[in-house]
Formats: C-alpha cells, structure tokens, sequence
C-alpha cells in the first residue's frame, strides 16, 4: 500500500498539487518511512515554500540513507532559498560524490560558488559605504516602499514624481518649480516635485532636466529620485532597447542619483583599485556618483512584483546633481 500512496503522491506532484502530494506521502511516511518518501515531501514542501519544513524533510532523508544523491540535492535547494549559500554548494557536492555522473549537480555547484563569491564582495563593499551613500541608500528603500504601495493601491494611475534629498546647509523650499509642476516639503529634509508632463515630449523632458537642475541646486540636494509609471512617460522609452527584460509588461521605474564626492575625496585613503572594486559591487562610479534604477512589475488582478534593480542605460532622465 506504500507504493500506491508513493505513485499516487507522485502523479498529484506531476500535476502540480502540491499540498495533497505532500499529505500523501505524510500518509506512506507513517506507514513506513523511508529516505525516498522524505525525499518527494521535501519536494512538495519547497514548492509550497515551506522551506524550513522541507529542508528538515531532506536532512531526515540523508540520515536514513547517507548515499542517496537526491537527498542532498534536496537539501541544497532549501539552503539556497534560504541565501545559504556556501552551505548549498557543499550540499551539490556531496550530491557530487553520491552520483558523480550528475552534471546538473556540478553545475549548479559552480554556478553558486560564483553566486557567493560576488556577494562576499557585495558584503564587503557595503561593509565600507560612507555615511552619504547609507543616507542615500536608506531614501531610496524608503521611496521604493512607497512607490511598491502607489503601485498596489493605483496602478499606472498616478502621475511621476521627482524627490529630492536636500543638503544640511540647505534652509529648504521655495523658488524654481516647474509651470507644470507644484513642489512641497514634508517633516523631513525631503522636498517632493510633481512631474506630470515632464516626459510629454524631448523638449518639455529638456526644460524639465534644466529646470530640477536649478532646484538641486538651491536645495543642495545630496540624491534625487524619480518614480514614474511607465504610462505616463513618451519620451524616452527607453524599454525599447535591446535588452530590456520586461517585455511589454506595464510597471513603474524608480531612479536614483545620488552625490558621494565628499564621501569619495575623505576616503581616498584605500586607494583608487579598492574604491574602483567598491564602486562597481555597490553601482556607483568612482567619480562619487551612485546611480540605481529599479522596475516594479505591474499584473492584472495580482499585486505588483518586488522592486527589480535593472542596468543603468534604461534610466529615464539625465543626472540633476552637479
């Protein structure tokens, strides 16, 4: 009877019912327990994203039966989903050595071991970022929040909207907005602009750009950022360059400029490659710019999809900091 409920497992598995595949091997598992049937749960439970529970599942599949390959392969992919990486590559490679004629398993294990590499230097690079580029970071995640939530509650319903960062010797507000924008200032050194028509045509984009310009100025702002949906921009569609990874899908671009000069020029003591190798792990340039741009993906009928940084050359608007 175990192997019935075993294929009967396997073929709700294979047509993607997930929760009664794993209620059906818990029911072969009671009746007689076994590394294979561990091995399916944790399968079922990882679709479920119930990660914890199927990397159980798989560490009890490995201790019933320390050569079977499959355990530790399950075991990996719960570690991945987890980011434990390094653990995970150890993982294929003792899938490695369970089932050496498996190339996925090695693949997958060079694959990772590239994965970690570049996010210890990530960490490392992060573990180095000067107040400025922590400041300009923490707006950023504040105004991605804000836009995931514009996004959720009206759609490509709304109109861009361009925030700027302001500089401590600034005294705030006033002069310079826009005709076809209004600025205001919240409780916080933020100054919001609306930007309705700004991306209209290339010449109401150009005096917009000369406009904001001036604005970061008078502020002394130290970043600027700018939620657009894709809706309200004719110019420039920059998605429509090769490489873009969206497709047609509507969403929402958030950019970041953000100055670091004098965070660059205090910290010139670590020398020009270590800046170089920082620069490039945390999307800056060396020059003292930080320069992110980020894609909230919109669906019909489902909530947006989590803020997705993109390359730089899909940017909306030119450089406002001076």
């Amino acid at each position: 009877m175990t192997g019935s409920l075993k294929d009967q497992g396997n073929e709700l598995f294979k047509q993607g019912d997930y929760l009664k595949a794993a209620a059906v091997y818990t029911k072969a598992i009671k009746e007689a327990p076994s590394a294979v049937l561990y091995s399916n749960r944790s399968a079922a439970l990882l679709k479920l994203n119930k990660v914890a529970k199927a990397l159980a599942d798989a560490e009890e599949c490995v201790k019933l039966d320390p050569a079977f390959h499959k355990g530790y392969m399950r075991m990996a992919l719960a570690l991945e989903s987890q980011q434990r990486l390094e653990e995970a590559v150890d993982c294929y490679r003792k899938a490695m050595q369970a089932d050496n004629n498996n190339s996925e398993y090695a693949a997958r294990a060079k694959a990772l071991s590239k994965a970690l590499g570049k996010k210890v230097q990530i960490e490392k690079a992060q573990s180095r970022r000067s107040p400025a580029e922590t400041a300009a970071l923490a707006f950023a995640e504040s105004k991605l929040a804000y836009a995931a939530e514009l996004a959720k509650e009206q759609g490509r319903s709304f109109a861009p909207e361009l925030f700027f960062l302001q500089g401590r010797s600034s005294s705030g507000g006033g002069g310079g907005s826009s005709s076809s924008s209004s600025s205001s200032q919240d409780d916080s050194d933020e100054v919001a602009v609306r930007a309705e028509h700004a991306f209209a045509a290339p010449e109401v984009l150009a005096q917009f750009v000369q406009e904001m310009r001036s604005k970061a100025e008078e502020l002394h702002a130290t970043a600027v950022l700018l939620i657009a949906p894709k809706a309200a921009v004719q110019f420039p569609q920059t998605w429509r360059s090769a490489g873009w990874p969206f497709g047609q899908h509507d969403g929402v671009f958030v950019q970041l400029h953000a100055s670091l000069k004098q965070a660059i020029d205090s910290s010139s003591s670590s020398g020009p490659d270590q800046q170089a190798q920082d620069a490039a792990a945390g999307g800056r340039s060396s020059e003292g710019v930080l320069r992110k741009l980020w894609f909230i993906k919109l669906r019909e009928n489902k909530p947006p999809v989590e803020p997705q940084e993109v390359s730089q050359e899909f940017e909306l608007l030119p450089p406002l900091l001076r």
